[in-house]
């Protein structure tokens, strides 16, 4: 009997020892899983930030050259308006610049308006006649022939508009 004993003993411990290696085996694979799944969430954080930060470089970058090409157009209409450049220079410097979207736009009718509006305050800060005044206008209907300045008070054929 003894022997039957002593195989039971070495059963039972063999069970013992498998059953805690089998366990112990797939607490290892269970907490392997987790670190992999956390370098995974490190992963998947650094590419969706750098996803943000080229979104922000890239926004950055089109606010600076759309910043920039009103600038250069305002230099422009500044020269244009004071009589340093006739309005065909102006015109082919202008598309040189900027596109045609640009100068369909509400941008392009403020900086005109704008670069108008300086020019008539000047004119008018020295005492500038009509006559003066009359060029200037003339100047502006010129530049909305060329660039194709839409106006904005047109009557546009809509019931409700007047």
């Amino acid at each position: 009997m003894t022997q039957v004993n002593e195989r039971r003993a070495v059963a039972t411990h063999n069970t013992k020892v498998g059953i805690c290696s089998r366990v112990t085996a797939a607490v290892g694979g269970i907490s392997r899983g987790g670190e992999q799944s956390m370098d995974m969430d490190r992963v998947a954080a650094s590419v969706w930030g750098l996803v943000g930060l080229a979104a922000i470089l890239a926004f950055a970058i089109f606010w600076n050259r759309r910043l920039r090409t009103a600038r250069r157009i305002d230099d422009l209409l500044e020269e244009y308006f004071q009589g340093r450049m006739p309005v065909g220079q102006l015109g082919q410097r202008a598309r040189a610049i900027a596109s045609g979207k640009f100068f369909g736009g509400p941008t392009f009718l403020a900086l005109a308006a704008s670069a108008f509006q300086r020019a008539t305050d000047v004119k008018r800060a020295k005492q500038a006649s009509s006559k003066e005044e009359e060029e200037l206008v003339r100047l502006l209907g010129d530049l909305k022939r060329e660039l194709g300045v839409p106006d904005r008070y047109k009557f546009e054929g809509r019931p409700g508009r007047e």
